[in-house]
């Protein structure tokens, strides 16, 4: 009996219960399952069930309803703030330093204070039973000195070259502000950005043997950010930003209206074109998908351009995506990072750190 039930819709279980009570109306038998469980959907989602042979004209109907609720939804979305802090961290290389103008591109746009972080880390000295410990003392010192000195004159350099790119290119409605940390980089820059409200991270995913410790930090940010993390890869070097094509990876449930507020939130000044890619099997649910997405977007953002496309049976879905991205001149690939559909297996951590850093596009990770 189960095999001939399948999942209409997620929402909240106060709009599922009018869901469920229309299709009831209509003679389309219908249920709610997860009704009692604490779910990771905001909201408190529950999954609407139907007949599968009952699924086409339940959706027709559910199109309808959707329509109806247009103006809630919007009322109902949830609430994000303006982006007006975002943190580069920097270790001096040229990687770094792309993307920073990134960083400052962005930060310009949204007339948002940008802060550049360096952190810095001192050796573990073991202590050892000589005679002469003020010999070892000094010996110390002096190379704590040496390293806190560097980190100084680097950050800098940094900046002033930073500051001088931004005149140069008229770059001059971003606060610059630079601070030094220190301790283990990836967690001071998580620290550093939880402590100063920070929006959003920008930073080098670069993978050349010289920089293979600044992309496991990067790793470990990406993992463990609340916020917004733009990856960008040292071959997205930067030359300016025009017309700019966004792939969202979709996971197909309510998550998505919430992680499209977050992305617009950051590329709202820009004039961009979101694609949205869905990997349904199913045919009548990946038609349902994109048309509950249309539907959504001309409703909640008329003035943006999106086009909403779907691949029923990819046989790798890492050659996929990268098929995709080519195909439509992807300048940015777009993910949310809590997924338990279809795109679990992207983000599986060996194949998602694949993904993610061999990829010659810059990168927008979401936490939902």
């Amino acid at each position: 009996m189960s095999e001939h039930i399948i999942i209409l819709a997620t929402y909240p279980f106060y709009r599922a219960e009018i869901i469920k009570e229309r299709l009831m109306s209509e003679g389309i038998e219908c249920s709610l399952a997860n009704v009692n469980a604490i779910s990771a959907v905001p909201g408190g989602a529950v999954r609407i069930l139907v007949m599968k042979n009952d699924f086409t004209e339940a959706a027709d109907i559910l199109i309808d309803m959707e329509e109806e609720f247009a103006e809630e939804m919007v009322e109902d979305a949830e609430i994000v703030e303006d982006i007006d802090k975002i943190l580069c961290p920097v270790n001096f290389s040229e990687a770094s330093f792309e993307s920073a103008k990134y960083a400052l591109s962005i930060a310009d746009k949204l007339s948002a204070d940008l802060y550049i972080v360096h952190s810095y880390s001192f050796p573990i000295v073991q202590s050892i039973d000589f005679m002469d410990t003020n010999t070892i003392a000094f010996t110390e010192d002096k190379t704590i000195h040496q390293i806190q000195k560097e980190a100084e004159n680097g950050i800098k350099a940094f900046v002033e070259k930073l500051k001088k790119y931004a005149k140069d290119k008229n770059l001059l409605n971003t606060k610059l502000q630079s601070f030094l940390l220190n301790g283990h980089p990836a967690d001071e820059i998580l620290r550093f950005a939880a402590d100063q409200n920070i929006k959003s991270i920008v930073l080098s995913s670069a993978t050349s043997k010289q920089e293979k410790r600044l992309s496991f930090i990067t790793e470990h940010i990406i993992a463990n950010a609340k916020i917004p993390v733009f990856a960008i890869p040292f071959e997205a070097q930067f030359d300016g930003i025009a017309r700019v094509h966004v792939l969202y990876m979709a996971s197909n449930n309510d998550v998505d209206f919430f992680s499209m507020k977050k992305l617009l939130t950051i590329l709202y000044p820009f004039n961009v074109i979101i694609h949205c890619l869905s990997l349904i099997p199913n045919d009548s649910m990946a038609d349902l998908q994109i048309k509950k997405w249309k539907l959504h977007f001309e409703k909640r953002y008329p003035t943006f351009q999106f086009n909403c496309l779907n691949i029923t049976k990819p046989t790798n879905i890492l050659e996929t995506l990268k098929s995709v991205v080519k195909e439509y001149n992807i300048d940015i690939v777009s993910m949310v990072t809590e997924q338990k559909s279809f795109f679990q297996e992207i983000l599986h951590p060996g194949l998602s750190k694949k993904y993610i850093f061999e990829l010659s596009n810059p990168i927008l990770v979401f936490h939902n």
